[in-house]
């Protein structure tokens, strides 16, 4: 059994972070390694305390979307 926060962002990070490998390795699925990345830039500041690891929710656009 798992239990995942009330707050929607909080249970989808714990989810993508923790619950998914949990029952991957548990199904015995073998995973790929790290999940694919692109570079980005923020268009604003993300405040945030020294020492505390943050996860932001983004929406990616391209830079035609900008234009």
């Amino acid at each position: 059994m798992l239990g995942l926060p009330g707050n929607p962002v909080s249970a989808l990070m714990l989810a993508h972070c923790l619950a998914v490998p949990m029952i991957h390795a548990m199904l015995g699925v073998r995973t790929a390694g790290m999940s694919p990345s692109v570079s980005a830039r923020l268009t604003g500041n993300v405040p945030s305390e020294a020492g505390r690891e943050d996860f932001i929710p983004v929406c990616l656009r391209t830079s035609a979307e900008w234009a």
